[in-house]
Order: C-alpha cells, then structure tokens, then sequence
C-alpha cells in the first residue's frame, strides 16, 4: 500500500473509502454512477475495473487500471475534474481515505 502511485510498475490499484454527509449519500452514488460509466466507456480503456460498495452511509471505491499512465489519464479528464469538485461539498471532512496497491509478487 502507498499514499502515492508514480513509481508503480504495471497495474495500479486504488482503494478509496469516504463516508457521505448525513442526507447526501444518493448525490455520492450518482456522481460514483457518472464516473463508473465513464471507465466502462471507450472514454477509458486503461480502467479495468470502478466497482462501488456501499454500507450506510459509508462507501468503498475499487478501482483498477492498467499502468500508472492510464490512472494519470483518468485523473486528468474533464469528467474526474468536474465530479471531484462537487464531491468535498457531499462527504464527512476528514472520511476520504485513498491507498494505491500493486499485485503481490508471489
């Protein structure tokens, strides 16, 4: 695990876990369903998986990409900038939590 993903060689994965103001937890869902649809798109072929998990009000995004490149690119595009502005209105000051992982060498 790491707070950061530069030196990464290969598929980079992403853990995030955020917890949802009280009363807000559908606007997170709808903007994790407009990003979910984004990486399932030819918009983004390095996006191998955005699966979103949800208990309560609590949320757990798995996101997979290819190379480090194609997770640069995801962060870089006009749909990840305009639903990351909205999202720090929506969550718990202080409840986002990302960690990137690579595949264990076994």
């Amino acid at each position: 695990m790491s707070a950061t993903f530069e030196t990464f060689e290969g598929e980079v994965n992403v853990i995030v876990r955020v917890t949802a103001k009280p009363g807000k937890i559908q606007e997170v869902l709808e903007y994790s369903k407009i990003i979910k649809a984004w990486c399932e798109s030819d918009a983004e072929p390095g996006c191998d998986r955005y699966e979103v998990l949800q208990v309560g009000d609590e949320l757990c995004i798995l996101e997979k990409y290819k190379d480090v490149a194609a997770l640069i690119e995801h962060t870089k595009s006009e749909m990840y900038e305009k639903t990351e502005a909205k999202i720090p209105q929506l969550v718990v000051e202080g409840s986002l939590d990302v960690k990137f992982w690579q595949p264990a060498k076994l």
